[in-house]
């Protein structure tokens, strides 16, 4: 009897493992401008209404990676100061491939 009782649960313990983990993946680009097609360094990529925050700046080549994105539908905000916001709303994240972003910023005309 001590025997199945541990075992169940054991099996309990085990799907509530796996029922916890989020399946995510990558999302990954560039972010350059629009008219030269030069590297936007530190432009901001954010997901949003994601809980712990999850973005990141461009590096020296405008280049950009965000890991452990959950899977689904979701909306990325790229931002820099003197350009206009750009916003992808609705995206698709799958498991079968990292997503591959080039993105456009047009300088912002308010002055």
């Amino acid at each position: 009897m001590k025997r199945i009782f541990l075992t169940v649960i054991g099996i309990i313990s085990f799907l509530g493992i796996i029922q916890s983990q989020t399946i995510t993946q990558t999302i990954r680009g560039k972010v350059v401008d629009a008219v030269t097609q030069e590297a936007l360094i530190g432009a901001s990529v954010v997901i949003l209404n994601s809980y712990p925050t999850i973005g990141r700046a461009c590096d020296i080549d405008g280049y950009f990676i965000l890991e452990k994105v959950p899977v689904g539908r979701q909306s990325i905000q790229v931002s820099m100061i003197g350009y206009e916001t750009y916003q992808i709303n609705e995206i698709m994240i799958s498991t079968g491939k990292e997503t591959i972003l080039d993105i456009a910023l047009q300088i912002s005309s308010i002055e």
